[in-house]
């Protein structure tokens, strides 16, 4: 069935637009030469997006061969904004951002118990945060939530979420914020979210082929595929803390928390930490400062070791990007022995690279994530 025209011009409009924001500013002859479109198409399209504020205009200052000075168009990084808001288990990140992604504001906090409820307090920051990067409410496009949890896909629900706030775990933090607001929202896990981040501005900028792990209270992963996110069938590809370290390992019921997770989370090892050294702490053990911590040491490194030989032999990805605070730790400390065990177990070894974003990468990943779903979304506002 043929298109109609303005199912056409939207199409063509949205090619003009993802065109501007990857390339630059370009003429009109540019642009038909590049997108094989008419130039009267350009022309009418261009016209359209100019009236609508989504892109700017100059003329040139000279012209080949002296002729008539062509106009040149450029995306409008100030048609709209965005947000994220990474709600991590006890700080809350947030960031205001252009429609190129470019900071304008963004700020964190912990929340508090007390009389007002947590969902108010992330409510009243983030307000707080458009006055102070002069960002009207009414030109947010779309607002990007990081939880470290799923979202049952038959329930709508949060799940496999033990590190998130416990107050905010009875709260779509999305859906409140549409409720209240009434602005557009998603909702991405925040393991996914910081894979999303490395691969834009950190370790895994020009890769096509990521495994993200992030190893700091919690245990997870994240696969950037072919370029893009791999999210499974259910939402929860990656999820590595349910991976078995041995048939020893084995349960007979289900627990959120998995079983690898138990061997490698922060929290856990902070646990066997004061069993053996009192006072003792997770970023002595990986520095190797305290000789009664030697064993364990040892059984971390073996044990992040194998999770990273697994993960290699069924991904076959370019690079392993370790992330978390343990788990850039032990990427940097002790890469020579996690690369040596990647060498001697997989026919075809990734390179095995600490994360460079830290804290922040998942409100980065959150604001990238939204940045894409916007202008592929972009018809929405043709």
């Amino acid at each position: 069935m043929a298109g109609t025209p303005e199912l056409i011009g939207g199409m063509n409009r949205q090619l003009i637009l993802s065109h501007l924001q990857k390339q630059g500013p370009s003429t009109r002859g540019d642009l038909s030469r590049a997108l094989g479109l008419s130039f009267p198409s350009v022309s009418a399209n261009l016209e359209t997006l100019l009236q609508r504020g989504m892109v700017t205009t100059r003329v040139l200052e000279s012209a080949p061969g002296g002729g008539r000075r062509p106009a040149q168009y450029a995306y409008n990084a100030q048609w709209g904004n965005i947000a994220a808001v990474d709600l991590g288990r006890h700080r809350v990140r947030l960031m205001v951002c252009d429609a190129l992604g470019n900071r304008l504001a963004s700020g964190a906090f912990i929340p508090e118990e007390g009389a007002v409820p947590v969902p108010e307090q992330v409510l009243s920051r983030f307000l707080a945060l458009l006055e102070e990067a002069g960002v009207p409410r009414d030109k947010v496009k779309l607002v990007s939530f990081g939880i470290p949890g799923l979202l049952d896909p038959e329930t709508g629900h949060q799940v496999f979420a033990p590190f998130l706030h416990p107050s905010l775990r009875r709260h779509r933090m999305d859906l409140y914020f549409e409720e209240k607001l009434g602005l557009k929202t998603c909702i991405q896990n925040s393991v996914n979210l910081a894979a999303i981040a490395e691969k834009w501005q950190g370790a895994g900028v020009n890769r096509r082929n990521i495994v993200y792990v992030d190893l700091a209270v919690g245990l997870g992963s994240a696969l950037i595929l072919n370029g893009d996110l791999y999210d499974g069938h259910s939402g929860a590809a990656g999820e590595i803390g349910y991976m078995l370290p041995g048939v020893a390992h084995r349960r007979k019921a289900f627990e959120e928390e998995g079983v690898l997770e138990k061997f490698l989370s922060a929290y856990e090892l902070q646990r066997k930490i004061a069993s053996r050294s009192p006072g003792g702490t997770v970023e002595g053990l990986i520095a190797g400062e305290d000789a009664a911590l030697a064993p364990l040491l040892e059984e971390l490194k073996a044990h992040y070791a194998m999770t990273l030989v697994n993960l290699a032999a069924v991904v076959n990805p370019e690079v392993i990007i370790s992330g978390g605070g343990v788990g850039k730790a032990l990427a940097t400390l002790h890469g020579d022995f996690l690369e040596a065990a990647l060498k001697a177990h997989v026919p075809y070894p990734p390179r095995l690279l600490p994360a460079q974003l830290d804290g922040n990468a998942s409100v980065l990943g959150a604001v990238a994530y939204a940045l894409r779903l916007l202008h592929n979304d972009a018809s929405h506002y043709l």
